[in-house]
Formats: structure tokens, C-alpha cells, sequence
């Protein structure tokens, strides 16, 4: 619950009359215990019908309570702090985009289940007492050639700033150190990446995250496996296209290179190294030569190629993948580069989800009581559909916004006001005399920033 300060009331004010003096009827108001506990006195109960406190949230009163008509009490009151969405000091508003090909995960006891539709792209778009946005990489893994050039490659992820910088850690001695880095921040979501040629000179791991002490178990990590000069080289890989419903366990295939040995091992997956996050599956592999490997799946047989390790490839809808590599001595860093195997899927089943990559106005400042009752966001991005919703989250509250689509790249939406305003709090003790006259006491609170 939101902690309001103690304050204890000064004025009396005539609520409804005027020119009329209330010397028969003082009253006062003290709250305590953050809020909670109300303290009041009226000093001619004989005259008064009536009297309750009302808990008010400018102009809007959110919550009231009747009171006995007596010279003095005192109480506890847990009043509907709810009614004003400040659960905490530190609320954020949160944007995100509710897409049908998603899902949401629904706990019901011990039983966890994937419900068809869910929340993707979130944005940090303001903040109740101050903005500051936590930037995340999303987790991926790149491989690059010992004694490679300068590296240059687009990194993903969300809440990217203007001053946002990436910091590198290794898994092993090495090189590299965070003035290597250069870091540009294209918008909200993507970002260029230029690794020095310095941090390439041995082989090795390395990894890049947004916090400056991260751990190589963390989620949200960019990989960069520096491969070996000793490592394999693929060049070819010869199978049928799979089949989005085929089993993982009946896939074979030829794969054709170089530097291969009797220890090469075939995988596939998205990150064969780094991501400890990340799903693989290994091949049985037979060494025929040093360009020739045969590969049988040996463990998840019962998977489907959909449901387990493929992904969308190069952005295209209809295309849909395999990635393997071959790894040598893990030792020595050894990784050959990867080839795509095909899948063949429903186009209609696979696309790629939405990214929100600027917002306007942003960040979102809170309303005042004048602002517009209803707020109109522009969202910029990218794989906007019709049916994507604008969501919002500000403390307890999440709601789905009034969305309008406007393009696969502009969506417009509508924040109401009373959901991200400024604040201002009131507690007033009120009375009604036996002549239908009308005062009351204030306390006010601080307006929440």
C-alpha cells in the first residue's frame, strides 16, 4: 500500500455556504499511521445531523466513511488506496502489444499450460516518480573467426537509450575490455555494435550485456564465439527439406567441409555455445573424412522439428529452419560456421512477432486533471498486424487500450487519463448542521510526482 505523509488539518472551510461563519461548529482532522489512522473532533455535536470523512483524490472523491456525531473519536481505516493506482513509489507505465500468434502462460496450482494470445514488445514509456528505463539484449549467439577485423553486428533487445552502452565479459583470459565496444543506438529496439579487432585475437567466448556485472548465466546475453583457426569449415549439407510435422529422430543428413575429426560432433540449434538458455540437439555423428560427416538425431525423437529447434529464418515468413554446425575440440574453441537447413511450414502458422521501436509523445508524462480525457499514443515498429492491441500496465492496473492500425509500422492509442495522471489527495472531515448547512476540514497530501 502507498504510504501517504502525516499531516494534521489548520483550516476550517465552509463547504457549500458562503458568508456564513462556523464558530459553532469547529472542527478538526488529524491522520496518522501513514494514512491509516484518523483522528477528529467537533467541537458543538449538539448542532450537527451528521458527519462523515470523505478521501478525496482531486476533484474526484474515491471513498468515504460516516462517522459518529460526538466531540471526539478516533479509528483505523484502510480506505480504497487502489482507486488512485500508486501501489508504489516507483510505478512505471509499461506499453506492449497483444498479438494472437503469441502465448500466456497460465499457473493453476502445480499445472502450468500455453494460452493462444499474449503480451510481446514491451516498452518502458514513463515513470511515476522518475524514468529510468532498464535496457536487455535479446539472447543470441554469433560466430567470428580468430584474428577476424573489426566486427560489426546488429544487436535486438528493448528500452534501448540514447546513452545506453553494451559491457563485454569473457568466459576466459582475454583482450577485451569495455572501451572495445563502440556502441549506436538506432531507436528503442535495435542497436549497431562494433567489437575491435583486438578482442578477436584469441579464440575464446565472450559475452555483451547491458549491466555492468553480469554473469555468464544470466539471461539477456550476446555471444560471440571466437572460433578457432584449427576449427572445421562446412560447406555443404545434403538432405531432403524437412517437414514442420516430421519427428527430430528422422532426420539424416551429409554434411560436406573441411578440418573435420573423429571427435566433430553435429548439432543444431540457434545458440550451439554460449546460451545456457538456449535448446539444442545433438547428432550422432559418424567421421567418414575430413570433408565428409554423417549425422542421425540421437536424443529427442519424439519432438516435432516445430516444436523444438527450428526458427524463423532471415525474416521471412515462409521460411523456416534448421541451423548446424559442427564443433570440434570445445577445448580449443573449436566451431565451424553454420548452415540452414529448410523447413517446410504453414506460412499462415509461422511470422514474425511485432517490435515497437519508437513511441511519441515519449517519454509519457503523467496528466493533470486538465489534460485530455484520453491521451493519444503513436506507436512506431515493425510485423504490425490488425489485430495487435496496445496494452498498458501502470502499477496493479493492466488494461488493453482503445488501438487503432494504422499500417504494419504506426499504431495509434489512447491512454485515459485517470490511468497515468498526477495525483492529489485529500482527507476531509465533513459535517451537516441541523440547519442543512454544510462544512468541513481538510488535510491535504502531497501531490505524488
Amino acid at each position: 500500500m502507498y504510504k501517504w505523509p502525516v499531516l494534521v488539518a489548520s483550516l476550517v472551510l465552509p463547504f457549500f455556504a458562503k458568508g456564513q461563519t462556523v464558530s459553532h461548529a469547529d472542527l478538526q482532522l488529524i491522520v496518522t499511521n501513514d494514512g491509516e489512522h484518523f483522528q477528529y473532533s467537533i467541537s458543538r455535536p449538539q448542532q450537527v445531523q451528521k458527519a462523515w470523512i470523505e478521501v478525496l483524490d482531486r476533484p474526484v472523491v474515491i471513498d468515504k466513511r460516516p462517522v459518529d456525531v460526538q466531540r471526539g473519536g478516533e479509528f483505523d481505516w484502510q480506505w480504497n488506496w487502489e482507486a488512485i493506482n500508486e501501489a508504489q513509489d516507483d510505478d512505471r507505465l509499461e506499453l506492449g502489444l497483444w498479438d494472437p500468434d503469441a502465448h500466456t502462460i497460465v499457473c493453476e496450482g502445480t499445472t502450468m499450460r500455453a494460452e493462444p494470445g499474449g503480451v510481446v514488445a514491451k516498452t518502458t514509456a514513463g515513470g511515476r516518480t522518475s524514468f529510468d528505463p532498464q535496457p536487455q539484449l535479446d539472447e543470441m549467439e554469433l560466430r567470428v573467426p580468430e584474428g577476424s577485423s573489426d566486427f560489426t553486428f546488429e544487436a535486438r533487445g528493448r528500452d534501448f537509450m540514447r546513452d545506453t552502452k553494451f559491457h563485454v565479459f569473457s568466459q576466459n583470459p582475454g583482450a577485451c575490455r569495455d572501451s572495445l565496444v563502440d556502441t549506436e543506438i538506432d531507436n528503442l529496439a535495435h542497436a549497431r555494435v562494433r567489437l575491435s579487432a583486438e578482442c578477436l585475437e584469441a579464440p575464446g567466448i565472450l559475452f555483451l550485456s547491458t549491466d555492468r556485472q553480469a554473469k555468464f548465466y544470466d539471461n539477456n546475453l550476446v555471444w560471440i564465439h571466437v572460433a578457432s583457426r584449427t576449427s572445421p569449415a562446412l560447406s555443404s549439407i545434403d538432405s531432403a527439406v524437412v517437414s514442420e510435422e516430421e519427428r527430430v529422430g528422422n532426420v539424416s543428413l551429409i554434411l560436406r567441409g573441411s578440418n573435420f575429426g573423429k571427435e566433430s560432433e553435429v548439432i543444431t540449434g540457434y545458440m550451439p555455445t554460449g546460451g545456457v538458455h538456449a535448446e539444442q540437439v545433438l547428432f550422432d555423428t559418424k567421421y567418414v573424412s575430413a570433408t565428409e560427416l554423417r549425422a542421425t538425431v540421437s536424443v529427442n525423437e519424439d519432438d516435432r522439428i516445430g516444436e523444438s529447434i527450428g526458427f524463423l529464418h532471415n525474416a521471412v515468413v515462409d521460411s523456416y529452419a534448421l541451423r548446424v554446425w559442427v564443433r570440434g575440440d570445445q577445448a580449443k574453441y573449436e566451431l565451424s560456421n553454420s548452415i540452414d537447413v529448410p523447413v517446410h511450414g504453414d506460412p499462415k502458422k509461422r511470422r514474425n512477432m511485432p517490435v515497437v521501436t519508437s513511441i511519441s509523445p515519449f517519454p509519457i508524462r503523467l496528466m493533470t486533471q486538465q489534460s485530455p480525457a484520453d491521451l493519444r499514443v503513436t506507436v512506431h515498429g515493425e510485423n504490425f498486424i490488425p489485430e495487435n492491441k496496445v496494452t498498458a500496465q501502470y502499477g496493479y492496473l493492466n488494461e488493453t487500450l482503445r488501438t487503432e492500425f494504422v499500417s504494419p509500422s504506426v499504431l495509434h492509442a489512447w491512454i485515459p487519463r485517470e490511468h497515468w495522471r498526477r495525483h492529489h489527495v485529500v482527507y476531509r472531515l465533513v459535517v451537516l448542521t441541523d440547519g442543512g448547512l454544510r462544512y468541513s476540514r481538510e488535510t491535504e497530501a502531497k501531490e505524488s510526482q
